[in-house]
């Protein structure tokens, strides 16, 4: 077998991918819950502890810990976006 066979073996059995996609077969609905609800509460956790600093400093309790809750809950929610546009459902 020739080089050129050989490469176009491999090449053939290789599959192309986008560098920042996941494969098919490695999605599962246990796998988005599980990253989706980690995304979720580690930005609610960041940003209401983010808030209650604001709050501690400025003494101005509650309006930072109200605060930081909404834009956890909005990094969070954005990140999950940002996460299922990564999905490649078609292989």
């Amino acid at each position: 077998m020739s080089f050129e066979e050989r490469l176009k073996k491999i090449e053939d059995s290789m599959e192309k991918k986008e560098p920042n996609s996941f494969p098919k077969n490695e999605v599962t609905f246990k796998h988005l819950a599980l990253r989706a609800s980690t995304d979720m509460i580690s930005s609610l956790m960041v940003g209401s502890t983010l808030g209650w600093g604001v709050d501690h400093i400025l003494d101005s309790f509650p309006c930072g810990l109200i605060g930081g809750f909404l834009l956890g809950t909005i990094a969070g929610l954005w990140t999950i976006y940002k996460t299922l546009l990564r999905i490649d459902l078609n292989g």
